[in-house]
């Protein structure tokens, strides 16, 4: 076998192993995209049970404010929205001193 058929015989392998590396990754490609069509599935499923709920939940006498009250949470069963934290539930970190919210960090010299 002279050095050129040699050559040749190597790129036919290579272009072997390649193609079924291709279909290898072309398999895995539709495993994601068919996993991901199940998420995004399970994820509108899921959605629809909240907003189902939440409906229920703001449908009995009382419990959207109890609700409100008790997690933060407030909404008419279409929309949610955080609640601002009150003032006693504000955070309890002392602040931190000799700098402003803005101010930028100088390293001090030695």
């Amino acid at each position: 076998m002279t050095d050129l058929e040699q050559r040749l015989v190597d790129l036919e392998t290579r272009l072997a192993f390649q193609e079924q590396a291709l279909l290898e990754l072309s398999d895995a490609l539709a495993a994601a995209r068919s996993e991901e069509a199940g998420n995004a599935l399970r994820l509108h499923r899921a959605l629809e049970e909240l907003r189902q709920l939440r409906s229920a939940m703001a449908a009995t006498s009382g419990s959207t404010s109890s609700m409100t009250r008790s997690t933060g949470w407030s909404g008419n069963g279409k929309t949610a929205r955080l609640a601002p934290p009150s003032p006693s539930t504000s955070s309890t970190r002392p602040a931190r001193r000799g700098c402003s919210p803005g101010a930028r960090h100088t390293p001090r010299k030695a």
